[in-house]
């Protein structure tokens, strides 16, 4: 015993300063493991007899209050839910749901509190170990090429500064995005594109979509489980419908852009991107927060339980958790309109997904919208961009040296070019056109299926894309992904979610991946 100890504490002192790091997370860990385990084992609860008694309370009894002692009698998170729910006994079905679906947030907040920190340390634990085998082995290679042997040194120090730059990899990462945000990245000053299609990662033709795309490829090619994009005009469900992942804008305001270098102070949402339904809510979940550092993201109504939303029914064809009224853009099924898609196998892959839809036993699909008034002039070019919002950003960049902003300059001219009256006109315009979506579009559904996100890019309206299908891309001649697109009212991320949860769980098209890449 005294021997392994020994061995134990020399291979600390050797493992270097790494080593307290990883001592630390060890304590960390197991603290929060002894908390965690005592916690799950107070709320441990004889179910059985738990709801035997239920049942004889509410079946035999028909004594509501009787069951609302018993559950008081047991306490932990199943009786509290239950608890929670007798409360609202003889309320409306759904308020009762709501309640119950808020009770079991709230409890499971508290199961899993501290399993974040858990999540971290494994996480991170490996890589800091990682990291101090690359330094050591840096340090090795280091002392080989000062000291020499047979001229070593040469090779030695190239290895040494391989290894460096693998450290510093370790460190840092960032998924790369276009320029000034304004569409697919590029060489700085050129057409040259730098980011790719995941799908097609040695053809530069095929575009990944997007200023997000570096966030996008970088999940589609698995290279990471999700990431985060930010939208202005399309930036986060474009890049998903070209690489066939599972995407989310979220309302404005929904997720605070505290730290994110602005574009747009009215336009500007940051979205999860994933590869599913479930991915896409676990990640918004954590991110819908209010922040005293972005006022937009206060005083909103508190974010429901995403996960739940995105988590099917069992069975064959699960059903949506509620009773959705599901719209179709106009055109949307009509190939020669330039709205409504791009080829025929497109047109073909929507009424595939529409039929799916169809067969769903909680979803009304009501066919073509009719939509609002002025429609046209109020989504037109002249009031549907983001008309000078950039501006003010880079205004002192602007004024020395408008050569640094290359082909990107015409879209931050626009505001040192537009009158304070024209921006306030746009503003009123936006406002309306909310107002108008919101009694004269969604009065007639709870989700619309869409060809663009315009209008509820400059509205801040929810968003949502997801798989449908594979077709020939027609200048690549590759098979490529294509996808939907969703939009909903204000805070509407729960409905679209368990509209795509409940495709998902009958389709595949969300489990493909594409090829690694061949050098």
């Amino acid at each position: 015993m005294s021997f392994a100890a020994g061995s134990i504490f020399r291979l600390y002192n050797d493992g270097g300063p790494f080593m307290h790091v990883l001592l630390l997370f060890s304590l960390v860990g197991l603290v929060f493991i002894i908390e965690r385990f005592y916690a799950m084992w107070k709320a441990r609860v004889n179910t059985q007899e738990f709801i035997g008694r239920i049942r004889t309370a509410l079946l035999k009894r028909r004594n509501v209050k009787e069951a609302i002692t018993v559950c008081e009698e047991y306490q932990g998170p199943i009786a509290n839910i239950m608890k929670a729910g007798l409360i609202k006994y003889g309320r409306p079905q759904d308020e009762i749901e709501r309640t119950i679906e808020a009770a079991s947030g709230h409890e499971l907040a508290r199961l899993e509190r501290g399993l974040g920190v858990l999540a971290t340390v494994a996480n991170t634990a490996p890589l800091v170990g990682f990291l101090g085998t690359v330094s050591g082995m840096i340090n090795s290679f280091d002392a080989l090429a000062r000291a020499g042997l047979s001229n070593p040194g040469l090779v030695a120090k190239g290895i040494s500064e391989a290894l460096i730059t693998t450290a510093g990899g370790l460190v840092v990462g960032k998924a790369q995005m276009g320029n000034l945000a304004g569409g697919r990245a590029r060489v700085y000053g050129t057409t040259t594109p730098t980011t790719r299609n995941a799908w097609a990662p040695n053809d530069v033709r095929l575009s990944p979509a997007g200023s997000s795309s570096g966030t996008g490829a970088a999940v589609a090619a698995r290279l990471a489980v999700a990431g985060i994009g930010t939208q202005t005009g399309g930036s986060v469900i474009g890049p998903g419908n070209a690489e066939g992942l599972t995407c989310i804008k979220p309302t404005f305001g929904r997720i605070s852009l505290h730290g994110v270098i602005p574009l747009s102070y009215t336009r500007d949402h940051v979205g999860p991107m994933a590869r599913n339904a479930l991915d896409a809510a676990i990640l918004l979940q954590v991110l819908a927060q209010p922040d005293p550092k972005d006022p937009r993201s206060l005083g909103l109504p508190p974010a429901p339980n995403y996960v739940l939303a995105a988590t099917p029914f069992p069975g064959d064809n699960p059903a949506v958790r509620w009773p959705t009224r599901i719209g179709v853009w106009p055109g949307y099924l009509t190939a020669s309109n330039g709205r409504g898609g791009s080829n025929e196998r497109v047109i073909e892959l929507r009424r595939e997904l529409i039929a799916t839809l169809e067969r769903n036993p909680s979803v009304d699909v009501v066919g073509e919208v009719t939509m609002p008034d002025q429609w046209d002039e109020l989504t037109s070019g002249a009031l549907g961009g983001s008309h000078g919002d950039p501006t003010a950003f880079f205004m002192e960049e602007l004024r020395k040296d408008v050569r640094d902003f290359a082909d990107r300059l015409p879209r931050f001219l626009n505001g040192m070019l537009q009158s304070a009256d024209t921006y306030v006109k746009v503003q009123q315009a936006r406002n309306l056109l909310l107002q108008r979506m919101l009694t004269q579009l969604f009065n007639q559904c709870d989700v619309v299926l869409t060809s663009g996100t315009g209008p509820f890019d400059g509205t801040g309206l929810p968003a949502m894309c997801m798989p449908i299908g594979f077709d020939t891309d027609s200048t690549t001649g590759r098979k490529v992904p294509r996808g939907a697109t969703l939009a909903a009212p204000p805070f509407g991320e729960q409905r679209m979610f368990a509209v795509v949860a409940a495709y998902q769980a009958v389709t595949d098209f969300h489990t493909r991946r594409p090829a690694d890449p061949v050098s």
